[in-house]
């Protein structure tokens, strides 16, 4: 095969694996527990700014660890833990926005993958999250 042939071929090839390098992340959500605490921060450290509630849509804006950042209501820009979130609908992030979040997005902390939950402590019951 010609270098320019094989070159090209290469091209081809990348340009049709690119999609799959994007990492799948959460845009939009529901509440799926009675009430879940809204956060000033992706943590349980952070205050308790309010309460949102089963059913309710939430517009999600970023990921850290196992929080999700949401506008719902009210609260813009507030935190709440991904556990209670059914995800809805997904965006895609390439590689090189990702490399600008100081944090883990959703590709490695995805609710619905149980060894991305592990925690070393024992567990929370649902109205402390």
């Amino acid at each position: 095969m010609k270098p320019r042939t094989l070159a090209l071929l290469l091209l081809g090839i990348l340009t049709l694996a690119a999609p799959l390098l994007a990492a799948k992340i959460p845009s939009r959500g529901t509440v799926n527990c009675d009430a879940l605490n809204v956060r000033t921060g992706p943590g349980m450290s952070y205050s308790i700014v309010g309460l949102i509630h089963n059913g309710d849509e939430v517009t999600i804006t970023d990921v850290s660890g196992s929080w999700y950042q949401v506008n719902v209501g009210s609260h813009q820009g507030k935190w709440v833990y991904s556990g209670y979130i059914t995800v809805t609908a997904y965006g895609e992030q390439n590689e090189d926005e990702a490399a600008k979040k100081p944090h883990a997005t959703l590709y490695g902390t995805d609710p619905a993958r149980p060894e991305a939950n592990a925690v070393d402590d024992e567990p929370l019951t649902r109205n402390e999250y």
